[in-house]
């Protein structure tokens, strides 16, 4: 989870328009870590469907093979 303390540093140093600032820095690194959930989320799947094609490899070796 993002630190709320590291986003109201900067915009403590920022001056007047602090709070402004903290919802623009915010609103960025809340996007950020959207973003890696996203992309984390799309790898998982990606393994998940590479797991079934090599399942379903495997079945279809182990079909054609001559039952002993």
């Amino acid at each position: 989870m993002l630190s709320l303390k590291r986003a109201w540093e900067p915009a403590l140093n920022h001056g007047r328009k602090s709070y402004r600032y903290f919802a623009l820095i915010l609103n960025h690194k809340t996007r950020e870590w959207g973003q890696n959930k996203l992309s984390n989320l799309e790898s998982f799947r990606r393994n998940q469907l590479n797991l079934k094609i090599d399942l379903d490899h495997q079945n279809n070796i182990s079909e054609k093979l001559p039952k002993k």
